[in-house]
């Protein structure tokens, strides 16, 4: 093995350091650029509202709900307890940048923890560097990453899972059969996985996967008491959540895991479309979303998802040819294939199966992909490094700091940033702000995507898609939404036009009528009930 420069070259701490601060750096501006820029861009989520709602309603009522009225499971229960004391002490615009500060530092976890595992992963350090640098800097991955929501909590607990999975599991084949690792080793195996469940809880599909790899060949050979502890130590762990769902709501599934993509559909359309060729159809659903990660990932500006797959076809062939001439990177893709695994069964059953995929779903594909970038530019200046028996330090140096120029200026996370040409109140604040204004404090209002609405309206916001309202979601799907609208006595609908035009179609139970809206945009309409 050639000497190849790593940690103990001159320049290596400073550019780690460098790289470290730049991803802080990045956050930290996020976290304190004017809310209207981030609600403008996606940077703080809708959907990152429900948990803010839903904590101020725990604390003013000590009931888990989003408007007060209806109770609620649809949020994961490790972000809403941190927000718990952060809306105890703080409120407002205050609070929302708390949360984003902690979310920084879940981020900056993150980042420490990406460059272990993909550490353990290759030979030369350079390129453990590269997939930090790329999780420090790239745009589109902060953008999906870094959003208000659990998901930055959820990626730090995953990349924990991993490299703890990869202490573990690459072992094995020093082992001689034997299930590797201490027990300490795999209980701390559980009770990272069971906070990674608790932090996002489809992360089960992942944990149950590499868990599958890991116990089940050791328990056909008769080894069964690892696996056996940490399976007990995690539904030890998890089980309060899951029975505090099952007593309250009858099922062990939070009511936002339980929203498919026919939700939205009528009666009739449901029943033209039975399940095998549901499945179907949200199976080719999901080629798109794969391309539109490759793309998000190596195009900077506007394209369709399939150009994506311009650059997954070259890394798939990259990582069939490298991987049958390269023994390294096959033995240390064998490690990490489980992981690789559950995040593309986790990905096919939002995309293909529930047909529900949010752009912050694909935080644990996007992640994936970096590490299987660094493996294979490894594996690449490595194996040419062999051949040519060079010694040229350099050479790394040379192949990865261009690339994170290139990520700098080609993604920035500035273009999500950019103050739009005219300031302007975001539609959906300005929306509230007139409810605020204009109704009488015993209004109920009504919205599909009810967060942002629901955080700054000063009257009860029932949410109507169903994400944290069961009652809501019942409804939809016995199509039955306009029914449900008229017996819970909503007097306003505000929401943005798409959602408007389905809210305020033609029904028995009432009509609607445009009160004001906000650059065409977020609507508000009374609801005029029918005699």
């Amino acid at each position: 093995m050639i000497n190849l420069p790593g940690e103990n070259h001159r320049l290596f701490w400073p550019l780690f350091l460098m790289v470290l601060a730049l991803g802080l750096a990045l956050r930290g501006w996020i976290a304190v650029t004017d809310m209207n820029i981030l609600l403008d861009h996606g940077l703080v989520q809708d959907d990152a509202y429900y948990y803010y709602v839903i904590a101020r309603n725990i604390l003013d009522g000590g009931m888990a709900s989003f408007d007060g009225i209806n109770p609620t499971n649809g949020f994961h229960p490790l972000w809403q307890v941190i927000c718990l004391p952060v809306f105890a002490v703080f409120d407002g615009d205050t609070a929302v940048r708390v949360m984003l500060l902690i979310a920084v530092l879940c981020d900056l976890a993150a980042l420490l923890l990406l460059y272990l595992v993909i550490s353990k992963l290759v030979a030369n350090k350079w390129f453990a560097l590269l997939g930090m640098g790329l999780l420090a800097t790239h745009g589109a991955v902060i953008r999906t990453t870094f959003n208000g929501l659990e998901t930055s909590l959820s990626l730090c607990l995953l990349l924990l899972f991993l490299w703890q999975f990869l202490r573990i599991y690459s072992r094995k084949s020093e082992t001689l059969g034997q299930l590797p690792g201490s027990l300490r080793d795999h209980l701390l195996l559980g009770v990272i996985a069971a906070f990674a469940f608790l932090a996002r809880t489809d992360n089960a599909v992942i944990v149950v996967v590499c868990f599958v790899f890991l116990y089940v060949p050791a328990a056909l050979r008769g080894q069964l008491r690892s696996g056996v502890l940490v399976s007990l130590l995690i539904v030890l762990l998890v089980s309060p959540w899951l029975l505090w769902n099952l007593h309250h709501f009858g099922n062990i599934v939070q009511i936002s895991g339980q929203i498919h993509g026919d939700t939205y559909l009528t009666y009739k359309a449901k029943v033209d479309h039975p399940f095998h060729v549901d499945l179907v159809r949200g199976t080719l659903r999901s080629i798109n979303p794969v391309g539109n990660i490759f793309k998000k990932l190596f195009i900077p500006t506007g394209a369709k998802p399939i150009l994506g797959y311009l650059f997954l076809l070259p890394i798939l062939i990259a990582l069939f040819v490298l991987r049958r001439k390269d023994a390294y990177l096959k033995q240390h893709w064998h490690y990490f294939l489980p992981f690789v695994a559950g995040v593309i069964v986790l990905f096919l059953y939002h995309a293909g199966v529930r047909q529900f995929l949010r752009g912050w779903y694909n935080a644990p594909a996007m992640v994936t992909t970096i590490i299987v970038l660094c493996l294979l530019c490894e594996s690449f200046v490595r194996t040419r490094m062999e051949q040519a028996q060079q010694q040229w330090h350099g050479v790394s140096l040379i192949f990865v700091l261009p690339l994170l120029i290139a990520v700098i200026v080609f993604h920035s996370p500035y273009r999500y940033l950019k103050p739009p040409k005219v300031a302007h109140i975001d539609p959906r604040v300005g929306a509230s702000l007139w409810l605020n204004e204009n109704s009488s404090p015993d209004t109920i209002v009504g919205a599909a995507n009810a967060g942002i609405v629901g955080y700054y309206t000063q009257r009860p916001v029932i949410n109507l898609d169903g994400v944290v309202n069961e009652n809501a979601h019942k409804a939809r799907l016995k199509s039955e939404l306009h029914r449900y609208i008229h017996e819970s006595s909503i007097d306003y609908i505000a929401d943005h036009k798409g959602s408007i035009a389905h809210l305020c179609a033609e029904n028995s139970y009432y009509t609607c009528k445009e009160m004001d809206n906000w650059q065409k945009s977020t609507y508000v309409m009374r609801v005029i009930r029918k005699p």
